[in-house]
């Protein structure tokens, strides 16, 4: 499902890190937005693997702090995201940014590069710089098993994206 502007509340996005659970909902006013709830509370087992209790937690927490709905933009966490600025040359030989991203990544972390869910975007390029790309990723399966657990919960994920990113 896709989140509708037409709607007053946003999805509640979600941040998932090390010790702790993020989370904050606005709602549409007349003249802009306003947050509706917010809350940040710690997890279950700190740095501990996201499980279906974890994530239960979550839901009722949210419940009981007036958080409201389903939908969810999750932000992907920490533990499970490769980030990084890469520079490619400028004749990169036809070869798009996403599959150079792919493959850097891919080495420095030592794993498959198809087993990889790729973001990239162009950073400003000073006259006479390389063209660089932010990129962000992490491995499929660790994602959908992600996915699985918040969906288990009755959440609706409508986007994983980094947490930086996760209301866009």
């Amino acid at each position: 499902m896709i989140w509708s502007a037409n709607t007053s509340r946003t999805p509640i996005a979600i941040h998932i890190d090390g010790r702790c659970v993020h989370a904050v909902q606005l709602t549409r006013l007349a003249d802009g937005w306003a947050i509706e709830a917010a809350s940040s509370f710690p997890r279950l087992k700190p740095d501990g693997k996201i499980d279906s209790a974890e994530v239960h937690h979550i839901a009722r927490t949210l419940a009981r702090q007036g958080f409201v709905g389903s939908d969810v933009a999750l932000g992907i966490p920490d533990e499970m995201l490769m980030m990084s600025i890469l520079e490619f040359p400028r004749d990169s030989s036809g070869v798009s940014g996403e599959q150079l991203a792919r493959s850097e990544l891919a080495k420095v972390h030592k794993c498959n590069p198809e087993s990889l869910e790729v973001a990239h975007w162009a950073l400003p390029v000073p006259a006479k710089s390389a063209p660089s790309l932010m990129v962000t990723a992490c491995i499929r399966s660790d994602a959908e098993a992600l996915l699985d657990t918040f969906e288990s919960a009755a959440f609706n994920v409508i986007s994983l994206k980094s947490h930086g990113t996760a209301l866009e």
